[in-house]
C-alpha cells in the first residue's frame, strides 16, 4: 500500500538519469503518470460522474509512477492523492470499457521545478502533512564553460553518469535498497513517517510557503496590536465578514467562512462578539480581536 506522495525537484541532468534508471530496473512496474492524477489547474472541473478516467486506470499494477513537471498555479488534488495513498479499492475505466476495481500499489512522484500549490482549506490538515513529502535536489550539473566555482550548487556534468546508472551493478544496488526498505516497513510500518532532516526541512518549508493564511496575517494588509498587549487589553478588531472577504481577495481562491474560522482558531485568533460593537446576534456580527485589515 502506498504511504507517501513525493514531490521531487531535480535540476540539470539528474531528472532524466534517475527516471531512465528506474524505468530500466523496474520494467513493467514503472509507469508514467498523467499529472491529472495528482494536480489540477486553476478552474479545472472534476471529471463528469461515470466518465472514463484513463489517467487512473493506467496506474493499475505499477509500483512507481512518475509525473513530469507541473505548471505554475496548479494545485494538489487531495481527492486523487487520498485515493492513491489510502489503500482502499477504487473503480476506474478506460474509454469505451467497463469499470474495473483495483487497489493502487504505486508510489507517486512529481518531478518538477514548480511547487504545486495547496488550497488554503487543505494547508493545515494532518492528512496532507503525512502524505506529501518534498525531496529537494539543489545541485545543478553544468558544462565546464558554465561552471561557477563560487556557486555552491554547481557540479560538473558527468557525461558517463547515464550509462553507469543503467549498468547491472547500479541496478542491483538499487534493488537491494528497495528490498531493505521493504523489510524495514514489514518490521515497523511507521518507518515511512521518519524522514531524513533535509527532507523534513524541505517539506516544512513547502507547507509554510503554502500557508496562505499565515502569509496574509504577516503581510502589510494586517495591522496587529503590539505583541506585549494582554488579551483583555487588545483594542484593534476586524469584522469577520471583512476579513473573510479580504483574505479571499488576497489569495484569489474561495474558502468557506467556517473553515477560515477553524484555521484562525489554530493560530490563536478565536472568533468573538464584542458587546455593543455590532448590532444583531448572527454570525455576521462576529469579529477577530488583536488586528485589523487594511487592504487597498
Amino acid at each position: 500500500m502506498t504511504q507517501t506522495c513525493s514531490n521531487v525537484r531535480v535540476l540539470g541532468n539528474g531528472k532524466g538519469v534517475c527516471k531512465q534508471m528506474l524505468k530500466t530496473t523496474l520494467g513493467k512496474y514503472y509507469g508514467v503518470m498523467s499529472k491529472d492524477a495528482v494536480v489540477k489547474a486553476p478552474g479545472q472541473r472534476p471529471p463528469v460522474k461515470g466518465a472514463a478516467t484513463r489517467y487512473l486506470s493506467e496506474l493499475q499494477g505499477k509500483r512507481v509512477a512518475v509525473t513530469d513537471e507541473t505548471s505554475p498555479g496548479e494545485h494538489v488534488d487531495l481527492g486523487d492523492v487520498l485515493k492513491m495513498t489510502g489503500g482502499g479499492m477504487v473503480a476506474s475505466r478506460l474509454l469505451f470499457q467497463n469499470n474495473v476495481s483495483f487497489r493502487f500499489t504505486h508510489t507517486p512522484f512529481i518531478q518538477t521545478n514548480y511547487d504545486p500549490e495547496i488550497p488554503p482549506k487543505l494547508a493545515k490538515q494532518p492528512n496532507i502533512n503525512r502524505r506529501l513529502i518534498v525531496v529537494c535536489s539543489s545541485n545543478e550539473y553544468v558544462s565546464e564553460n558554465k561552471f561557477d566555482e563560487t556557486n555552491p550548487n554547481h557540479r560538473h556534468v558527468d557525461i558517463g553518469l547515464k550509462d553507469r546508472m543503467e549498468s547491472l551493478a547500479v541496478r542491483e544496488e538499487f534493488l537491494t535498497f528497495l528490498v531493505q526498505g521493504s523489510r524495514a516497513w514489514y518490521e515497523d510500518p511507521t518507518v515511512l513517517r521518519r524522514h531524513p532532516p533535509a527532507v523534513q526541512a524541505a517539506s516544512m518549508a513547502w507547507l509554510r510557503r503554502e500557508d496562505k493564511l499565515q502569509i496574509f496575517l504577516q503581510s502589510e494588509h494586517c495591522v496587529h496590536d503590539p505583541p506585549e498587549t494582554l488579551d483583555n487589553a487588545k483594542k484593534v478588531t476586524c469584522r469577520e465578514d471583512e476579513f473573510w472577504t479580504q483574505f479571499q481577495r488576497f489569495t484569489g481562491v474561495k474558502i468557506a467562512k467556517e473553515e477560515l474560522a477553524r484555521q484562525m482558531r489554530e493560530k490563536g485568533f478565536a472568533r468573538t462578539k464584542r458587546a455593543g460593537r455590532y448590532d444583531g446576534s448572527s454570525q455576521r456580527s462576529s469579529c477577530y480581536v488583536g488586528f485589523k485589515c487594511e487592504y487597498d
